[in-house]
């Protein structure tokens, strides 16, 4: 039997996080990202704290992101960066990075974590 109830929390609680999201993103600048990569610091640190599940949301975003660079980087360099690498690491990364640096992007943190571990790797 299909849980309705369950289904439309799930939409509802989906509908208000883009709306929450588009209402914090800057829409006057140029993108050359989809998803949450516009986000600021400043912003992705305090949805953490006020809507967890919104900031969940927004880790799968980041981690979607930086294993998309690592796909790239294994289909032309047969290099697997985050092979040593876990879930934790990269979103504990961009906390500490957001953290320092409140008016970057979360783009601007998932690049610069991916710099920092391709600085280790080809070391």
């Amino acid at each position: 039997m299909i849980n309705r109830s369950a289904i439309t929390k799930r939409h509802t609680a989906a509908s208000v996080l883009a709306v929450l999201i588009f209402a914090l993103s800057d829409v006057t600048q140029a993108k050359i990202y989809l998803g949450s990569g516009g986000t600021s610091c400043g912003e992705y640190m305090t949805i953490k704290q006020v809507l967890p599940d919104a900031g969940k949301s927004i880790d799968l975003w980041l981690l979607g992101y930086v294993s998309g660079l690592n796909f790239y980087a294994y289909a032309t360099k047969k290099a697997d960066l985050l092979a040593n690498q876990s879930a934790a690491d990269v979103i504990g990364f961009v906390q500490g990075y957001c953290s320092a640096n409140r008016d970057k992007t979360l783009n601007n943190a998932a690049n610069e974590y991916w710099f920092q571990i391709s600085k280790r790797h080809s070391q």
